[in-house]
């Protein structure tokens, strides 16, 4: 298998109801990533990266390509950080990675 980082984290409800998405006007994976998050009937907002605010939001975050697609619990908690299309299709499908 591939490498990948180990967390431990208090995470009990990974049931997605929120989402932050990060963008660029420039940015050619954005458009399939921004029509995906549009069809879904969750609560979320944009922030484009090429205004100021939308970078210092992004940077805080520690998000640093676009598309990136936060997606959040309940409580606030970020359970999943997307990038394309496949990804969010395998967060908001529950598909199961098994390794």
């Amino acid at each position: 298998g591939g490498k990948y980082e180990s967390f431990s984290c208090d995470v009990t409800d990974l049931e997605s109801v929120s989402y932050e998405m990060y963008t660029r006007k420039t940015c050619p994976n954005c458009p399939p990533v921004k029509d995906f998050m549009a069809d879904l009937d969750m609560p979320g907002g944009a922030r484009d990266v090429d205004t100021k605010e939308g970078l210092a939001e992004a940077a805080k975050k520690g998000m640093c390509a676009s598309p990136t697609v936060s997606v959040f619990n309940k409580e606030g908690i970020e359970t999943a950080r997307c990038h394309n299309v496949e990804e969010l299709e395998a967060v908001f499908n529950k598909v199961a990675v098994i390794e």
